[in-house]
């Protein structure tokens, strides 16, 4: 796809069989290749655009190390179809691994076609290791609407399985390009503002500050039409946004930069997906600035609060007098009289200590205090409890969830007077589809009326006080995370819907809920960490506490 960019191609179709791993073909209708060159595209370097060392320090094109071929034609079969303007017919070659390259006249109108069939056949170690068909779709669909994103004045389509998927007409305006991709309600509640000086040029589409997400998988960046990712980005959009966010929270942001080549080295990854910078400061602060400049042309920069309405220096929640019956595990060294709790040389060496796992629970008399609208105090014997509201309420929801997909048993759902409708990305509505069982599984009343538009009128009655759309959104980020197992598809999905669901840090809690949260966590199975392997609970050694105030 990135050399029928650089051809010049108005149009590039994607068809996939099997997700890829029966055939994988790519038309444009760019320039072409001439008979001559023709046969020279299985040759390594061969078809490199760069010529001169001084190429290497302007380069200009998606594709120019002219190895793609050669090193998919030793592990597939590879056919290319192509003709330039000038030539009454078209060049045809096939390459098999180990056989001789295969010419011959073919007819087609000017552009170039490339079929890869049988990835990995002569390879089968790397073929057993292969995601399951659903995990590479996702990743070639992400992978595809970038380019999308990056190229909006060239038409992309996509075929799986001799089915139209996806099509995105050319369009002169970017946001058009966003919103066929990620949804029409996106696009409307994008800002927009630009940047420049003598150095780059940043044009950044941005979301409002009611529009979030649970993860960053929502913020793009391109230079000079290349999808790429830069960590340091990421902190040019958070400092545009001047933590206005709450905690957990991160906006939606496609950032296009223009940069003078010389400034920049794409060779630097195999795969050109990061890029070293003359001066990657500079770029971040351009990103800082272009998002703070559109905020400044409205007023919701100035008057948005969090929702809790509460900030650094206001005080935690306390409930002084209220003393409730609280399930909490059962473990001598935290929380009997005869434990002997940790001893001075562990409280010196690790002054805060992660809770292990104990025998089984008892009930207790503990008062509760909620800190920052974010975690739980509690008092023990030993010293202090902290648990996160957000990582405990996850491990509850991901135990549940793997009880209810592991015996098909559907959740209790809560009809909703009102549904909410959302507009999917591409890749969300893919998932959606993947995952549409699961879904049913946990609760969830789901179906799509046109295009991307999903219908939601169900929910699991246990969280029908979540914001709906906010929560749907959430579990879909999750999901796009990482790459499943085929094996392990229920497990990822609980994972994703425990995280998309569980309460947020930032949200104040009655003193009932935090009394059925703590007493729901430690009913699990592992109350001590969140399943991506956070802790849930720490302890902090009253040894230590008293050691800090110089108690004897």
């Amino acid at each position: 796809m990135e050399n029928a960019l650089d051809a010049g191609a108005t149009r590039v179709v994607l068809e996939l069989k099997a997700a890829g791993s029966e055939s994988i073909t790519v038309s444009d209708n760019g320039l072409g290749i001439n008979k001559v060159d023709a046969e020279l595209v299985f040759e390594r370097y061969a078809t490199s655009k760069i010529h001169t060392i001084d190429d290497l320090n302007n380069l200009e094109t998606m594709g120019f190390r002219g190895e793609a071929l050669s090193s998919i034609a030793a592990i597939a079969v590879v056919e290319v179809l192509t003709r330039v303007q000038e030539d009454a017919t078209a060049t045809f070659l096939r390459k098999r691994p180990g056989d001789a390259l295969e010419i011959r006249e073919a007819s087609r109108t000017r552009g170039t076609t490339i079929t890869v069939r049988d990835v990995f056949f002569n390879v089968p170690a790397r073929k057993k290791f292969q995601k399951s068909g659903s995990a590479e779709l996702t990743r070639i669909i992400a992978l595809f609407s970038s380019l999308a994103v990056a190229n909006s004045s060239v038409a992309f389509v996509l075929v799986t399985d001799g089915k139209e998927r996806i099509n995105l007409p050319a369009v002169q305006d970017p946001r058009e390009r966003i919103g066929g991709v990620f949804g029409a309600s996106l696009e409307k509640s994008l800002l927009y503002a630009e940047y420049n000086d003598e150095a780059c040029s940043v044009k950044t589409y941005f979301s409002n500050l009611d529009v979030t997400r649970s993860n960053r998988s929502g913020q793009l960046f391109f230079i000079n039409r290349r999808p790429i990712e830069n960590r340091s980005f990421y902190q040019g959009v958070h400092l545009g946004y001047r933590d206005t966010l709450p905690a957990g929270r991160f906006p939606i942001a496609f950032v296009f930069i223009t940069l003078n080549p010389v400034e920049i080295d794409v060779n630097a990854h195999p795969a050109k997906k990061e890029v070293r910078f003359s001066d990657e400061s500079r770029i971040v602060r351009a990103i800082s600035r272009s998002i703070m400049a559109g905020f400044q042309k409205t007023s919701v920069y100035h008057t948005w609060k969090t929702p809790s309405g509460n900030n650094a220096g206001t005080a935690p929640t306390v409930f002084p007098a209220a003393r409730v019956a609280a399930t909490l595990p059962d473990a001598p060294s935290l929380f009997s009289a005869s434990g002997k709790g940790l001893g001075q040389n562990e409280a010196s060496a690790m002054p805060v200590e992660t809770v292990s796992a104990g025998p089984a629970p008892h009930k207790l008399l503990i008062p509760y205090f909620q800190l920052h609208d974010t975690y739980i105090l509690c008092q023990i014997k030993n010293g202090l409890l902290i648990i996160d509201q957000h990582v405990a309420h996850e491990r509850i929801l991901y135990e549940k969830a793997l009880r209810d997909l592991e015996h098909a048993d559907e959740a209790l759902a809560q009809q909703l007077l009102f549904p909410v409708t959302l507009d999917l990305s591409i890749e969300q509505k893919l998932l959606a589809h993947e995952y549409g069982d699961f879904f049913a599984t946990m609760g969830f009343s789901m179906r799509f009326l046109s295009g991307n538009t999903l219908l939601v009128d169900g929910v699991p009655a246990r969280l029908k006080d979540n914001p709906v759309k906010a929560m749907v959104l959430d579990i879909l980020d999750e999901l796009t995370k990482e790459v499943p197992d085929k094996h392990s598809l229920d497990k990822h999905f609980a994972r994703s819907f425990a995280c998309g669901a569980a309460i947020k840090a930032g949200t104040p809690l009655m003193l009932e809920e935090i009394n059925a949260l703590v007493d729901q966590l430690f009913q699990c199975e592992n109350p001590y960490t969140c399943p991506h392997g956070r802790p849930v609970v720490v302890q902090i050694p009253l040894d230590e506490i008293n050691r800090r105030f110089m108690r004897p």
